[in-house]
């Protein structure tokens, strides 16, 4: 089990860069195009259009532009609320990823081997019964070594021992559960912090204007409106995900505590 929360580790460092890697390219993006925008500004000594000229009307975007434009686009129209989303969601995102990795690497058939390790003990080979354990990733066999260490102690050790290594196993299980509760919690409140900041943002304009026009409160309402949207998104599919570790957390114990009190049976005939 000690390999499996060390993999887990490396995972849970890789998912965080590789969910990162995006948000830099988003950031380095956005950069690169207010660059391009402060070049095309008009330079010291450039001959102001003479008086009565037609007006250029700015070309107006192609789709590929629209496209290629809309992620860092929509972040920068949600004002500052969007930083600690992204924050969330990149958060969320590298645990929902390493908890997969775990909880498939840590799948057995919990069927054929406690059969397998019943049978050693029956047969009175406890060492060869510790050793397939030791060779067995999951929680399972975690909990059967530590129940077969102390079996030559008696039933009521090994009952103790199960007891004791059952919830280091699902301590284990449960890690990062309480950042993705917490993701799904905190991702709509920001959302609608974001739509209390472009609710006065929107209003600070009327009153500058003094009176109410469509363009003077358009930016507040979108931001609004974006970081509502981008919390609801976030928090929606890390419920999910919270919610299917739960149950397969619950398939664990289930599959634990019936595996462990066969196993003790098993070694309380042996020593009857």
């Amino acid at each position: 089990m000690a390999k499996v929360r060390r993999l887990s580790l490396f995972a849970l460092l890789v998912t965080t860069l590789f969910v990162l890697a995006p948000a830099t390219i988003v950031f380095a993006q956005e950069a690169a195009a207010e660059g391009d925008a402060t070049a095309d500004t008009t330079t010291e000594g450039e001959t102001p259009p003479a008086e009565g000229d037609a007006e250029t009307l700015p070309a107006a975007p192609t789709d590929e532009e629209g496209e290629a434009g809309s992620v860092q686009d929509y972040f920068a129209k949600g004002g500052p609320v969007m930083y600690p989303l992204l924050l969330t969601s990149v958060l969320a995102g590298a645990y929902i990823i390493e908890r997969l990795f775990t909880f498939q690497f840590a799948k057995i058939d919990a069927r054929k081997f406690t059969d397998r390790i019943v049978e050693l003990v029956k047969a009175g080979k406890r060492g060869e019964a510790i050793e397939e354990c030791k060779k067995t990733r999951g929680p399972i066999a975690a909990v059967f070594k530590a129940v077969l260490e102390r079996a030559d102690r008696g039933v009521a050790a090994a009952e103790k021992a199960a007891a004791n290594s059952g919830a280091v196993e699902l301590a284990f299980l449960e890690r990062g559960l309480i950042v993705l509760a917490s993701a799904s919690t905190i991702a709509p409140i920001l959302g609608f912090l974001g739509t209390v900041t472009g609710m006065i943002r929107a209003f600070e304009g009327i009153a500058r204007a003094g009176e109410v026009k469509p363009t003077v409160v358009a930016s507040g309402i979108s931001e609004a409106l974006i970081t509502t949207a981008t919390g609801l998104a976030i928090a929606f599919p890390v419920l999910i995900m919270y919610n299917y570790f739960t149950s397969r957390i619950d398939r664990f114990v289930l599959e634990m505590e019936e595996s462990t009190t066969e196993l003790i049976d098993a070694i309380e005939d042996t020593q009857a």
